[in-house]
Formats: C-alpha cells, structure tokens, sequence
C-alpha cells in the first residue's frame, strides 16, 4: 500500500485497527527484506451474549477478552453501552487453535461461571493441511498433490 504523505502513512499505522467490510485487519509497516509468512494471529470480533453489566468497564472486558487471547479494542456500541444484549472487542486469535466457544469467569465473590462467546466469522481451517482460508474439498493435500 503506497501513501501521498509520511504523514498519512503514520495516521494509518497508528490507528490500529481498520475494517474491511465487517472484517478486521491490522496494517503494518513492510521491510526492505519483506517476505510473506504464513499468518497464525487473525483478529476477530467476539461478542459476549448476555454479559453482566459489571463486566462492561474496559478493564473487566480486556480481562474477559485476554481469557481468549490478545485483546484489541471494543467496538463504539460496546463502549458507549448502546447495545445491552451483548459486548463486542476485537481479539487476536491464533488460527490453529479450537475457537472455544465459551470462556469460565469466576467473580468477585468466587462464584463460578460459563460466559458464552459468539465470534462474527471463524476462519476456515482445514486440519490436515493447517491452511487457513479454503475448504476440504478444495485441499491439494486431500487429493494428494505437493504443495
């Protein structure tokens, strides 16, 4: 990606976070020596159905966030609390890991809890290969072919 400006450039990577769509990505400045790599970190929108209203500081959902990997950001709605049937961040998650589908919180009181968690759009991974982004059917290590 190329840039009228330093500063725009600057203005870019130092916003973080962007979207595509509904899908988030992150940009990050390339090297002289850049080589692609195979990715294993995605973020991904998570929401968290039904939270409790105690949870929804920013402290305590990058807390409940940090439960499933690295947390990002929450989502304006999440923030302003306009939305009361769910919170939404942005985590990282490693691709080839199981996407748990829900975390176990245990409150202030030692109580604990199952909090379920809805991700907006799972990666497609096919284990065999541990590709991410195509299915079954179209793997050539399925068919028997070299990559």
């Amino acid at each position: 990606m190329k840039f009228d400006s330093i500063e725009t450039r600057d203005e870019v990577l130092q916003r973080g976070c962007h979207h595509f769509g509904t899908k988030p990505f992150i940009i990050t400045p390339s090297h002289e020596n850049f080589q692609v790599k195979r990715v294993e970190k995605v973020p991904m929108w998570v929401r968290f159905p039904k939270l409790d209203p105690k949870y929804w500081g920013l402290t305590s959902l990058s807390k409940l966030a940090s439960l499933l990997r690295i947390p990002i950001m929450a989502d304006k709605n999440t923030m302003q609390k306009n939305m009361v049937n769910y919170a939404t961040v942005i985590v990282e998650m490693p691709i080839l890991k199981k996407i748990p589908s829900y975390i176990i919180v245990d409150d202030e009181k030692g109580i604990i809890q199952q909090q379920r968690v809805d991700f907006e759009h799972k990666p497609a991974i096919y284990e065999k290969c541990k590709k991410y982004g195509h299915e079954v059917k179209n793997c050539n290590k399925k068919k028997g072919h070299l990559e």
